[in-house]
């Protein structure tokens, strides 16, 4: 995984860098005075493009993305933009479907964290024509304000995005995966439906499903199992995964791969007290150490540390 920073002084420059990101049908128009100025970070997570970009001037934008992907975008620190004569605030979703036309008036210093997915990624996360309803009713989400902490899910994003990028060439190969499927769950949060209603499965239904789920860890060698490879083996969508973890086990299923990693790793350091703290960390795919050290010590009462060390003087 590599970071690319650039950076374009010309709307000519900015428009290039713009189709390269799966966008057709482009114009960009200066509408204020002063130096076009665009800064731009990228980096591919799995199958998902990572932008942060900032445009100096204020401008109006005709664009088009291909078929094969849609984009979330989340505006900061900055005035909202106008997307097909919607104000974008914070608790709307700017969700741009494939092939959805888009007329956008950005003000200046636009800053942004925008999220590429393929759509056919995507659709595993949700249940069957969803994501397709979605895309019908984009103009919906851009129009309407959502119910629920979508300005909390945003701020979440952008701050785990400038993370992800000031550490990038740390990031185990390992992680990946995860940090791919932690991104995508948190947009699948801020995208889904509230227009349309669909039926739930029963509690039977539910149980079956966290018993699959635990039958497969428990058989898997792998040290990271996302939420979205947990689904596939308990033969559901990701929403009915959590829906029956959070009704069987009080937890969502993020939160339980979670725990279970922590328990895995104190487990290795108990049975293998002469390895590194930071060799069996990256062995389980943990990027963020300091937090994973927190999470232990609210979890066992005592750091990685305390326990390798109390370990080695038995």
């Amino acid at each position: 995984m590599q970071l690319v920073s650039e950076s374009y002084k010309t709307i000519e420059e900015y428009e290039q860098e713009v189709k390269r990101a799966n966008y057709r049908n482009l114009e960009v128009l200066q509408t204020a005075k002063g130096c076009f100025d665009t800064k731009m970070r990228a980096a591919i997570v799995g199958s998902t493009s990572l932008i942060d970009r900032n445009v100096s001037i204020a401008s109006i934008q005709t664009l088009q993305l291909s078929d094969s992907l849609c984009r979330i975008v989340i505006p900061y620190n900055c005035q909202a933009p106008l997307i097909n004569g919607d104000e974008i605030t914070d608790n709307k979703v700017l969700l741009i479907a494939p092939e959805e036309e888009i007329f956008a008036v950005l003000p200046d210093n636009f800053h942004t964290i925008s999220f590429g997915v393929k759509t056919d990624q995507f659709a595993k996360y949700f249940q069957e024509g969803e994501l397709e309803k979605l895309y019908t009713n984009s103009s919906k989400l851009r129009s309407h304000n959502i119910l629920g902490n979508i300005h909390r899910a945003k701020e979440y994003l952008v701050q785990y995005t400038h993370a992800l990028f000031s550490q990038i060439s740390s990031i185990p190969r390992e992680a990946i995966t995860d940090i791919e499927d932690s991104i995508l769950l948190v947009l699948e949060y801020m995208l889904r439906p509230k227009v349309y209603y669909w039926k739930e499965p029963n509690l039977a239904t539910r149980l079956a499903i966290v018993r699959r789920s635990r039958e497969y860890l428990a058989s898997s060698k792998r040290n990271s199992v996302s939420v979205l490879e947990l689904s596939k083996q308990a033969c559901c969508s990701v929403r009915s995964l959590e829906y029956a973890f959070k009704d069987i086990l009080g937890i969502t299923p993020k939160r339980y791969l979670n725990i279970r990693k922590t328990h895995q790793i104190r487990s290795h350091l108990v049975h293998t007290g002469g390895r590194s703290i930071n060799s069996v960390l990256k062995k389980f795919g943990v990027i963020n150490q300091g937090r994973f050290s927190s999470d232990y010590n609210r979890l066992f009462g005592e750091y990685p540390k305390d326990t390798l060390a109390r370990i080695r003087r038995t």
